[in-house]
């Protein structure tokens, strides 16, 4: 026998994987939390779910009751000022929503869910989120920027809650091309996979070109790269580093590598530089030490440590190791962008030795303001050539100050700050000619 009792404590939800599922969902009046967590599922999979109407994406099954849980508070807390009423009066009945103690004050539950406009809730979501879905809903901006393209995958929600703003991108690399260039290096078993997750980003990327309203790069190469997935306005903005007083390269007596080794293309230049490289070298460089540092090494980077191969991990500074380095080496054989740690070991006065790709979008000529290589004895026979002649050192110390001297915070940031006043008022932007402009129009 039916309960006498109809009135239900949550609001009716579905929770679905697919675009379909989620607008017929909608289409019952319901809300939809999209699920994004499956290995069935792209990268793009959460904002074409979003895109499709869901109410929520979240990636892990274990939050599923407190994202139901969560749903329904939300719900409350935003239609409760439509009902004249407080949240913790609102109740869900009969498929309507109403305020107890109003029952005219009431809406459907399809009325409530578009009126209340809710934005995305991920399985990184916390009090900030919140506050940036508050500042979304009451508040009117002129920009909202996107710092790398995975931050971005909300721009349609965001797009509908700020139809007048305007949506930047800051590119810090083209993310596809990173996957593709370790393709190209990975074991044969891991090559069709990380195509895949290449073919996958890309589709983000072409994505995001096309509806953003500006583009921000940092080399002339990946304007080029977003030009061709449709960007309709593209701007390059180098990346930045503060000046450094530089010691005196002949106190020096290590080689540094510094980078986040959690970051793929970095564990694989450690793992070549202290397998390949250094062996080759060592024992022409009496005294001298291999140091790798950067947050999070994975296991076989931690492996490499040995009586002169120190593994730092993460330390609240890279400038004690700048200073005690006479070259820096960067065997890179996957990335994108441009290296901020070529400029970092410029700015501090230490001989760069990079491969073609590290130095890639940098003005930079080989032998004047750092060192190209890209076999391992290339590196090694670089190395000892910067140990033994100093003068050398000096020279690539000198052009490397210079060429890093204008990317600096300051002239970066009027940079951007005059690419976003072309947006609004294009009459009162300048041309494109920054003190860094020049170098960057060298860059080979």
């Amino acid at each position: 026998m039916a309960s006498s009792k109809q009135k239900v404590t949550r609001p009716r939800l579905a929770c679905e994987i697919t675009p379909e599922g989620v607008i017929a969902a909608r289409a019952a009046g319901m809300a939809v939390l999209g699920f994004h967590g499956g290995s069935h599922c792209r990268p793009t999979t959460a904002a074409t779910l979003r895109r499709s109407g869901a109410t929520m994406t979240f990636s892990d099954m274990r939050q599923l009751p407190a994202l139901i849980d969560r749903a329904a508070r939300d719900l409350a807390e935003r239609i409760a000022p439509a009902l004249e009423a407080q949240p913790e009066d609102i109740a869900f009945e009969g498929g309507r929503v109403f305020a107890r103690g109003k029952p005219k004050n009431s809406l459907s539950f399809k009325e409530a869910v578009e009126k209340a406009n809710f934005v995305e809730i991920s399985h990184r979501a916390n009090r900030n989120a919140d506050y940036d879905g508050y500042l979304l809903e009451t508040q009117d901006f002129d920009f909202i920027h996107f710092d790398h393209p995975h931050t971005a995958l909300t721009w349609p929600q965001i797009k509908r809650l700020q139809p007048v703003a305007r949506l930047v991108l800051d590119a810090h690399n083209v993310e596809a091309e990173i996957m593709e260039r370790l393709a190209d290096t990975a074991p044969r078993w891991q090559r069709k996979g990380l195509r895949w997750q290449g073919g996958r980003i890309h589709e983000l990327e072409r994505e995001l070109a096309r509806n953003v309203d500006l583009v921000l790069t940092c080399s002339e190469r990946d304007a080029g790269a977003f030009r061709d997935m449709g960007a309709r306005r593209v701007r390059v903005v180098p990346n930045a580093i503060p000046p450094l007083e530089a010691p005196l390269v002949a106190q020096r007596h290590d080689v540094v590598f510094v980078g986040s080794l959690d970051w793929r293309p970095n564990a694989d230049a450690a793992v070549l530089l202290a397998k390949e490289i250094w062996p080759r070298c060592r024992a022409l460089l009496p005294g001298a030490r291999l140091v790798i540092v950067g947050r999070n090494p994975p296991l076989n980077v931690q492996a490499l440590a040995s009586h002169d191969v120190a593994i730092e991990g993460s330390v609240p500074s890279v400038r004690p190791y700048l200073d005690r380095a006479f070259a820096t080496a960067i065997p890179l054989r996957a990335g994108s962008g441009t290296r901020i740690k070529i400029l970092e070991a410029w700015a501090a006065g230490v001989p760069v030795i990079a491969s073609r790709l590290a130095a890639e979008g940098l003005p930079c000529s080989d032998g004047r303001d750092l060192i190209l290589a890209e076999e391992p004895s290339e590196f090694a026979r670089a190395l000892v050539r910067l140990w033994r002649d100093r003068q050398l050192a000096d020279e690539l110390v000198r052009e490397g100050l210079r060429t890093v001297e204008p990317f600096t915070a300051d002239k970066i940031a009027q940079a951007v700050a005059r690419h976003y006043r072309e947006l609004i008022e294009p009459e009162s932007a300048r041309p494109y000619s920054d003190a860094y402009a020049p170098a960057m129009a060298a860059t080979p």
